[in-house]
């Protein structure tokens, strides 16, 4: 196992909070570590306007804090981790990357509520800016926590940046059963239509390009140790032929390496990485590589 120090837990007031404890108190069981629980106080509440109220709004950090501890109190009564808690002001993904940096936390789990909105689509959800800042492991908890990751997928693009999500992956979850995919894309009938290519010529290309895809493919797991990969064919996209393998396989966790995204232009049009953060209906670990 990986030798994790500090696991670092943001949560808010959803359900899905008990989920982000009792995963973040499993990890720092198997790792030996202690557990940082952060809860943040949305700007929009503590910024109202006093008339709204007729005083200033009734927030009480100190009972806050004292249901946050009987909450993980209750969670860790088997686990018995060292936690503590952190109750802040703010926007909630500045304050978890602001903070987890300064613990030096090893690795970062939040929930994700969703959220469909076109607003939140465009500037980002809490989950996605804090994976693409932080340049900590960011555990994204998605599914009700009943136990430890078992069949995890790893989608790879044969980089450098994969094969660390990969060696992290290796080393936190070392008893699962841990499968690379890998999409490679072959060009339409359409496009090779437009390019005036015979059907013996397409089929030609698309058996070439299959050929050195599977051989690129086979090298690339030989160099990491592994026999468990799959091969498949983005079509009609990468993205979708990524997100229909990964729904439909009975896998718990999904692994994604990114170097994250570096202008607004990528924020709006979503990166391989993001949409299957979006899309996927199992639990993703996202290791953002500092470029």
């Amino acid at each position: 196992m990986a030798q994790f120090k500090k696991v670092f837990a943001a949560i808010d007031s959803s359900t899905k909070s008990n989920d982000v404890l009792k995963r973040s108190i499993w990890l720092a069981k198997e790792e030996g570590a202690d557990l940082i629980v952060m809860h943040v106080v949305e700007i929009p509440w503590f910024e109202m306007p006093i008339d709204v109220w007729g005083k200033k709004p009734p927030i009480d950090e100190e009972a806050l804090r004292k249901k946050i501890e009987a909450k993980i109190s209750k969670l860790n009564e088997e686990a018995k981790v060292k936690f503590f808690i952190q109750i802040k002001r703010g926007v909630p993904s500045e304050e978890v990357i602001f903070e987890a940096k300064r613990e030096q936390a090893d690795i970062i789990v939040i929930g994700n509520r969703g959220e469909t909105k076109i607003s939140e689509f465009i500037l980002g959800s809490t989950a996605e800016k804090i994976t693409q800042k932080s340049h900590i492991p960011v555990l994204i908890v998605k599914t009700e926590c009943q136990k430890p990751y078992k069949n995890i997928l790893i989608p790879t693009d044969l980089s450098k940046t994969s094969e660390k999500s990969i060696s992290l992956t290796k080393t936190l979850f070392a008893s699962s059963n841990i499968e690379i995919l890998y999409a490679h894309e072959v060009f339409g009938d359409f496009m090779l239509d437009f390019y005036s290519l015979s059907e013996d010529e397409s089929k030609i290309y698309k058996d070439k390009v299959r050929v050195f895809a599977k051989e690129q493919f086979n090298k690339f797991l030989k160099s990491q140790n592994f026999k468990n990969g799959t091969l498949i064919e983005g079509s009609p996209t990468m993205k979708s032929a990524l997100i229909e393998y990964i729904n439909n396989k009975a896998c718990d966790l999904v692994v994604l390496g990114s170097e994250g995204l570096r202008d607004m232009g990528s924020i709006i049009l979503g990166s391989t990485s993001s949409f299957i953060m979006r899309e996927a209906k199992c639990d993703i670990l996202v290791y953002v590589i500092e470029t």
